[in-house]
């Protein structure tokens, strides 16, 4: 009987739920999976894909093809934000006790595998200028973050851009030597007496570039969820937004509206 791709599939993937392969291990080489099986280089191949669409694979034929390491699950509620704010004028070691890793994933910055922020100032393009009603080309402290949670997974970055004009008068939050901030973003603007008053959070569903497929680890068909997260101050001014990705795969998004009770 042939051996089909479906078969060869099966195959990989009763191995991977029984342990036999384990998250981050190469598979043999497309000669060896052809040795192995009996089957056809097509056949692999096709198999391969099927793996890849269902999460299980990850990698290319060159580098080499590996169990992927399932994501954690990244649970995001509107409702984190009013306890943002509540951190903002609590004592510096209950800030440390708190950050958008430990809120999103329930996994501590201490043990994230890769976490590195990089600062520097550029000119705000038409969509950071739109979103910070500033004129394009003004300066704004652009922050860029990079978490991996583990060795062989994806990326989890995010950017954020701050008006230069509104935070010139705290050197330390151009410094990204003083990541992890405690407190976040709320408190460094609080530092120079910028209150946030509200957020919007915007969401789109887009399909991911194939550079954003490989470096996020986004199995082939899944969108990303682009969140466009504004911060405004009590006179409706933007004070800060980031632009943040989230594999639809394995992210939860939870809405809470409070709403007024009627009177009598």
């Amino acid at each position: 009987m042939t051996t089909t791709a479906a078969d060869v599939a099966h195959h990989l993937r009763e191995a991977i739920k029984r342990g036999d392969l384990v998250p981050g291990q190469r598979l043999g080489s497309n000669a060896e999976l052809v040795a192995q099986y009996g089957a056809g280089k097509n056949t692999v191949s096709k198999a391969i894909g099927l793996l890849k669409a269902e999460g299980l694979l990850a990698g290319t034929t060159s580098a080499g093809i590996h169990v992927r390491t399932p994501p954690p699950r990244t649970v995001r509620s509107n409702t984190r934000y009013a306890q943002e704010k509540k951190l903002v004028r609590a004592p510096l070691e209950e800030r440390r006790c708190f950050g958008s890793a430990e809120a999103d994933t329930d996994v501590s910055v201490d043990d994230l595998d890769e976490d590195s922020a990089h600062y520097d100032v550029v000119a705000a393009d038409e969509q950071v200028a739109a979103a910070l009603r500033v004129d394009e080309g003004s300066s704004v402290l652009r922050r860029r973050y990079s978490r991996r949670y583990h060795a062989t997974g994806g990326l989890r970055p995010s950017t954020s851009y701050l008006p230069v004009n509104l935070i010139s008068d705290n050197p330390e939050l151009f410094d990204a030597g003083h990541e992890p901030w405690p407190g976040g973003t709320m408190h460094q603007l609080y530092t120079v007496g910028i209150e946030v008053a509200y957020i919007e959070d915007r969401v789109t569903a887009v399909m991911p570039s194939p550079e954003t497929q490989t470096e996020q680890d986004i199995p082939p068909g899944v969108p990303v969820l682009q969140i466009e997260k504004i911060s405004f101050t009590g006179d409706d001014v933007p004070v800060e937004v980031t632009y943040i990705p989230l594999s639809a795969e394995n992210t939860t998004l939870i809405y809470r509206t409070d709403l007024p009770g009627w009177t009598e």
